[in-house]
């Protein structure tokens, strides 16, 4: 069995907060209540949290579509004789 994530109250994974862990789901999986930047509160599964899979209900930002975003700013930039064209 793998060691439990230490997931605590007001700790950050990308665009979430944790608010606090609440029961289990029927799975027997650890679920957080969670806040959005913007604002949303809802629920997730641990396993969401540390994949970085989760998708806000409201404004639909995902820590993976941060990271596309962020790849994304470094178009027409020039590394040593390659352009990064998009």
């Amino acid at each position: 069995m793998k060691p439990r994530a230490i997931i605590n109250p007001g700790d950050k994974f990308g665009h979430l907060t944790i608010i606090k862990e609440i029961e289990k789901d029927k799975f027997g999986h650890r679920q957080f209540e969670v806040k959005c930047d913007c604002g949303k509160i809802y629920t997730v599964t641990s396993s969401t949290i540390l994949k970085g899979d989760s998708k806000c209900k409201d404004c639909g930002m995902s820590e993976r579509n941060e990271k596309i975003s962020e790849a994304a700013d470094i178009a027409g930039e020039s590394f040593d004789n390659w352009d990064v064209l998009f």
